[in-house]
């Protein structure tokens, strides 16, 4: 199972890159951390995060396009939170306060307002 999240934002980011618009968002949607089998067999176990993280903030620094994440799953593995600026997490638990269509409205309202 490949979860290589950190080689994901960097692919959308320079596709992004390249469009002309005056507004660019990335959003990206994920079940929690980066995880790879064959990267932690010849890395160290924080290796995928490090990366992760260091893309987030290159990205997040130059300011050429909004990044925002969203959480998805029962229990999410890791909060997105902890990765992202602007970040929402859905879990699909009957006894959830708000729907994920409420998260996502207020993930998109407080960001892209």
């Amino acid at each position: 199972k490949e979860n290589l999240d950190g080689e994901a934002l960097v692919w959308a980011y320079q596709r992004l890159l390249q469009r002309t618009e005056s507004r660019r968002v990335l959003v990206m949607i994920t079940d929690g951390a980066p995880v790879d089998d064959s990267t932690y067999s010849a890395n160290a176990d924080w290796y995928l995060q490090r990366h992760l993280v260091h893309v987030i903030d290159e990205i997040e620094e130059r300011g050429l396009v909004e990044l925002v994440a969203v959480g998805i799953g029962v229990v999410p593995l890791r909060d997105v939170e902890y990765y992202y600026g602007a970040s929402c997490t859905i879990s699909f638990v009957p006894s959830s306060v708000t729907t994920p269509t409420e998260q996502l409205a207020g993930l998109f309202k407080r960001k892209l307002a």
